[in-house]
This record gives C-alpha cells, sequence and structure tokens, in this order.
C-alpha cells in the first residue's frame, strides 16, 4: 500500500470513528398567532333584524353589541288587534372554549319590547257579559334583562365573510297588563259613556257620569277580563331567541 492509499485509509477510518455532531430537528411551522380583530354584520331573528358590531379580545373571548327592531301586526284572543313592537340593545360575552367557531354567550339586554292591542265592538264579550265597548290593552317587560345562550360564528382570526347562528332565551320579565277604554251603554233609557281603565295590580275603575260608577258587574268583568288576559301571558317571561348573521371581520 502507497503513501496515497494509506492516507485515505486513515482519513475514512477517522471519519467513521468520529462521534456524528447532533442534527437539529426539523423546525415545525409556528401556529398562527392570535389577532385582534373586529366585525361588523346583519342579523335577524325572533328579536328582530338588526345590527351587529364585535371586537375579538382574544382567542376565546370576544365582545360584542347588538341593535334590533321589528313591528308585527297580530290577532291576539281572538277580539285584540295587537301592534307588537320589538326594540332591543344587547351586551354580550362570547367564550368559545376550544378558541374555535362554537361560543357560549352571557350578556344584559336593554328591553323596550311592547304590546299595544285594541278590541271594538258593539257585541264585545269582556269577563262573563258583553258590551258595546272599545278597549286598549298595553302589555310592557322589564327594561332589563338577562341572556344566556349558545352559537357559531365562523372565520374567527381571519379577515372575510362569515356567519354566525345564535339559540339563546332572554330573562325579560313577567309582563305588565294595564287596560283603558271606553264602555257604552244605557240605564233607564239614558245612554252612558262610561271610561274604564284597569291597572296593572288588576284594580278596575269606572268613571263618568254618577250612573257609571254603580256599574258594579261592568267592574267585575274588566277585573276578570284582566286575570285572563294575564294568565295567557305567564308563559312570556322567558323569551326564545334564534338568529341568524352574517358579519365581515376586518
Amino acid at each position: 500500500m502507497n503513501g496515497g492509499d494509506a492516507s485515505l485509509v486513515l482519513a475514512f477510518t477517522i471519519a467513521i470513528a468520529a462521534p456524528a455532531a447532533p442534527q437539529e430537528p426539523p423546525s415545525e411551522a409556528p401556529a398562527p398567532g392570535f389577532q385582534r380583530a373586529g366585525y361588523v354584520g346583519l342579523h335577524a331573528g325572533l328579536l328582530g333584524p338588526g345590527l351587529t358590531a364585535g371586537l375579538d379580545l382574544s382567542r376565546k373571548f370576544t365582545l360584542r353589541a347588538q341593535v334590533q327592531r321589528f313591528d308585527l301586526d297580530e290577532t291576539w284572543d281572538d277580539d285584540y288587534a295587537a301592534d307588537i313592537s320589538l326594540s332591543s340593545i344587547g351586551l354580550l360575552a362570547d367564550w368559545h372554549p376550544t378558541g374555535g367557531s362554537f361560543r357560549l354567550t352571557l350578556g344584559v339586554v336593554s328591553n323596550d319590547n311592547e304590546f299595544a292591542a285594541l278590541a271594538s265592538d258593539h257585541d264585545l264579550e269582556i269577563g262573563i257579559h258583553r258590551y258595546d265597548a272599545e278597549l286598549n290593552a298595553r302589555i310592557s317587560f322589564d327594561q332589563l334583562g338577562p341572556y344566556l345562550g349558545l352559537g357559531w360564528s365562523t372565520r374567527r382570526n381571519r379577515r372575510g365573510l362569515g356567519v354566525t347562528f345564535d339559540l339563546g332565551v332572554l330573562q325579560h320579565g313577567e309582563p305588565a297588563l294595564s287596560v283603558a277604554g271606553e264602555v257604552r251603554t244605557t240605564i233607564d233609557g239614558a245612554s252612558l259613556r262610561c271610561r274604564v281603565s284597569v291597572v296593572e295590580d288588576g284594580m278596575a275603575t269606572v268613571t263618568g257620569s254618577s250612573s257609571c260608577t254603580t256599574l258594579l258587574d261592568l267592574r267585575d268583568d274588566l277585573m276578570l277580563e284582566h286575570d285572563d288576559l294575564t294568565d295567557e301571558l305567564s308563559d312570556f317571561e322567558l323569551y326564545p331567541v334564534v338568529a341568524l348573521g352574517l358579519i365581515y371581520r376586518f
């Protein structure tokens, strides 16, 4: 073996005997970091159509505000033509447990929902008797109420169009009913126009001429009518909320 061959063998031996230098593991692409983003959008649901604005505070928490309004005409209790006015503003906090689309929501709603109903007939049933009457009923609710719900919001942490869905319940309190109007009747051949009212606690008053105040049956019928209508409204202390929306994140 000549000198060149010996040098080659020696170099090869040293190379295989030397410990291999540690190698860096292949680097992984860093997970995308959270970027605070806001969004605006439109939604429609059982509280009416409205506007939404929100801000992603972190990967799991979002704060949003909503305003909605809607008017609807309906028939209520057969005799009443109802004008339903839905108007509310909500401040809501969303928690995304996994940082994804699913969210749990807790918030407070400023509630100005109101029902106004009119019944007018020459043979209107009030209580257990019939009268020539016109009655206006007004139903209101607590001005502030808690909201609890769940939902989904797509395209979190990404710009562009997304879809939202909410399912929850608003506690807007026990409905408060008041009634006012006029009853026309005849006593001893004399025509009377009596003003009537029933306050929220169910107490009725009949005013007008001195003869109107003697109509005790009418007063009892008014209180009975108030009780019947209040019973029909007893299930409305909780208001269901279902809404679908379209948002744009920026």
